[in-house]
């Protein structure tokens, strides 16, 4: 039962990471393109510093962590890039829909072929933990209903434009890579454990490290005063770094305590859009449609089906 509850604080911590950011983008004062890799800089550096800091400075990864970590700084690197171009050019409604798709499907994929992958790295024993068959009946239904509810939740209506060939090629990049980062982050729970700090630290260092190697090409001489913001985006971004290094670390922890990577992405994912509907309900004043309310109410009944 804990290791359920962890699981719903960490998609709470997640959603309100998120709710951070957006205020940060509406409070920079730079120009848009800027927006996102000096957001990008912060939340790598910061939350790579903090999780090196909260280890005592212990750094000893495996030559295999470091790969690992490197994949996945550029599976965020992308991620955000992703995102932002995906919702420059169409509804930021089926961004999400692509994004939590990417972010279930692809780790389900993945695990068909991951037994054989980790064995050739690892124990047989290490490979059960991505064996497609530790999921019953009724968890396999619950990941089609909360498939169902995130197309659900995301109906807010029609929209008149009517967006290019490349918004589906970038909205198909951030599930992509979406989906990437949570299959890394798995396998490297798996295969080595002990190196939790490690990998994430790796991988936040790189991802603000090609963020800021972006900054500086597409920025040039205005690199400076891309940094120059509010008050208010200096508070948003710092606090959504600062939660985002609480919520990398309880994912990696709550990786830990399950047996199967499809329970967890499906789970908080299915989380993260109740937490995020709700709080655009009580902060934004936007009320929930009736296709909506039944998304959430198919979310609740798979999150408790996952459980058996």
């Amino acid at each position: 039962m804990w290791q359920y509850v962890v699981l719903v604080i960490t998609a709470a911590v997640l959603t309100l990471q998120s709710l951070f950011a957006k205020l940060y983008s509406n409070h920079y004062t730079g120009e848009d393109k800027f927006s996102s890799p000096v957001f990008s800089v912060f939340y790598g550096f910061i939350v790579a510093i903090i999780t090196l800091i909260s280890a005592g400075f212990s750094y000893a990864p495996s030559k295999l962590t470091v790969v690992l970590g490197l994949m996945n700084g550029i599976f965020l690197f992308v991620y955000n890039s992703a995102l932002i171009e995906g919702s420059r050019r169409g509804p930021y409604s089926f961004v999400m829909i692509c994004n939590l798709f990417g972010g279930v499907l692809v780790p389900m994929f993945v695990m068909m072929f991951m037994p054989r992958l980790v064995e050739l790295f690892a124990s047989k024993e290490s490979s059960l933990w991505f064996t497609p068959q530790n999921l019953t009946i009724l968890q396999g239904i619950a990941l089609v209903l909360v498939l169902v509810a995130f197309v659900l939740l995301n109906l807010t209506g029609k929209t008149q434009q009517k967006p290019k060939r490349s918004y589906y090629l970038w909205i198909l990049l951030l599930g992509l890579v979406n989906g990437g980062y949570s299959t890394v982050l798995a396998l490297q729970s798996a295969l080595r454990p002990d190196d939790k700090s490690e990998v994430l630290v790796t991988t936040f260092a790189f991802g603000g490290l090609f963020s800021l190697i972006y900054l500086l090409l597409i920025s040039k001489k205005k690199f400076v005063s891309t940094f120059r913001m509010s008050g208010k985006a200096w508070f948003f971004a710092l606090g959504a770094c600062g939660i985002a290094t609480l919520a990398v670390n309880l994912l990696t922890y709550v990786l830990s305590l399950f047996d199967n990577a499809a329970i967890v992405n499906a789970t908080s994912n299915g989380c993260i859009l109740i937490f995020s509907a709700l709080s655009s309900f009580l902060l934004f004043k936007e009320k929930m449609n009736f296709k909506q309310l039944i998304g959430a109410a198919l979310c609740v009944g798979a999150i408790i089906l996952l459980n058996f």
